[in-house]
Parts: C-alpha cells; structure tokens; sequence
C-alpha cells in the first residue's frame, strides 16, 4: 500500500491552489455521517429541509438508461444488478436491492440500507487490489 497524502497534510489539506471543481470529497466520519443521515432523513438536516424529496430520491434511484449499461462502459459484471443514482451506486438487486453508497478513490466507503442503516469506512488507502477485497468484505457485512 502507498500513502498518496501525509495524514494531516498534502492536497487536500487546505484551499486548492487552482479551480477543483472535480475534487476529492474529503471530510470527517462525523461529517459524513451527518450528510448521509440527511439523505435518510429525506433532505432534513436539524430540523431544517436542506434537499428535496424529490431530490434526495432523484440522488438515490439509478438514472442509467439500460441502453448504455455495456459491458465496456465500466468495470467487467459492474451493471449487473446495479445502477447509478446523482452521486451513489445503488444496488437494484440481490440481498441488498435498495442500498445505495461510494466507493472512493482514496480508500473510503459507504452503504446507506433501505431500513435508514449506515456504514462508513475510511481507510485513507488508495484503492489497490488489498482495499477491493477490504470493500467487499465491508460490503457484505455493512
């Protein structure tokens, strides 16, 4: 494994030096707990509705048209029984049809349940072949 970022420095540490607007999600769990109990919760945050709805569904329901879910258009088997909402990948079938979350490039992922349940994990481990299988362990048991 390769640390990509020193812990509590690097990129990602401050303000970028130019325009990111691509950029890395990059928070606390408790900050992340706090945004994805607010996709539970419907958009509401503390009382107050910060998304709506009908966002916060559009989010979490896929919004791949089948047609374009090839077996080129990503990664081998990635579509089969998934989809992609504004943000997350949901899961359209199997034990866990309903789920949705991310996988990020930096070592991290989520899984919000149907039932409201959260799991987080953050590795700050750039994925590689040892964090896949971590990921799918998670997965599996999240």
């Amino acid at each position: 494994m390769v640390e990509t970022e020193p812990a509590g420095g690097g990129f990602y540490a401050g303000p970028p030096p130019f325009d990111v607007d691509h950029a890395e999600l990059v928070s606390t769990v408790g900050d992340y707990y706090r945004f994805l109990r607010l996709l539970v919760d419907g958009g509401v945050v503390d009382g107050r509705r910060l998304l709506s709805v009908e966002h916060v569904r559009a989010m979490t329901t896929d919004q791949v048209p089948a047609s374009v879910k090839t077996p080129d258009s990503f990664l081998p088997g990635f579509w089969d029984g998934m989809g992609w909402g504004f943000g997350v990948c949901v899961q359209l079938a199997g034990p866990h049809a309903g789920r949705y979350g991310w996988s990020g490039g930096q070592g991290t992922d989520f899984l919000v349940d149907p039932d409201g349940r959260i799991s987080i994990l953050l590795t700050q481990v750039e994925l590689c072949d040892p964090i896949w299988g971590l990921f799918m362990e998670f997965q599996e048991i999240g």
